[in-house]
């Protein structure tokens, strides 16, 4: 039998996120495993977004109300995913040979960050 303990759920999704921050995840599965969690999250929000949009009425906003917290809740987790998420891809080209594919990444990150920084404003001047 092998001494090694067996770390559970928490401990390798905790180290996992640690590593991702710090860039120590290899680029490819950081990019894309990473980027995949984050879009589906997003998705699935969306689509409860979607799902229950009502019209603005005083008659619906009791009902909604836990249902619109969790959801804003759920915006902030995806938004701190989305910022670990760049710097991690960030960090993890740093470890990489250079080429074509850290620079790749690199440059979807910058124009995903400059795409969500322009959505942002415009959302404001509304």
């Amino acid at each position: 039998m092998s001494e090694k303990k067996r770390e559970g759920a928490a401990q390798f999704m905790a180290r996992w996120c640690i590593d991702g921050w710090k860039g120590k995840i290899p680029l490819k599965p950081m990019f894309w495993g990473g980027g995949a969690v984050w879009f589906i999250g997003f998705a699935l929000e969306r689509g409860v977004v979607n799902m229950f949009r009502v019209p603005q009425s005083p008659y619906f906003a009791g009902e909604l109300y836990v249902l619109d917290g969790l959801l804003r809740l759920c915006e902030w987790i995806l938004m701190t995913a989305f910022v670990w998420w760049c710097i991690g891809v960030w960090r993890s080209a740093d470890h990489e040979t250079p080429g074509i594919w850290p620079t790749t990444a690199r440059g979807m990150v910058a124009l995903l960050v400059i795409a969500n920084m322009a959505s942002a404003f415009m959302a404001l001047s509304r």
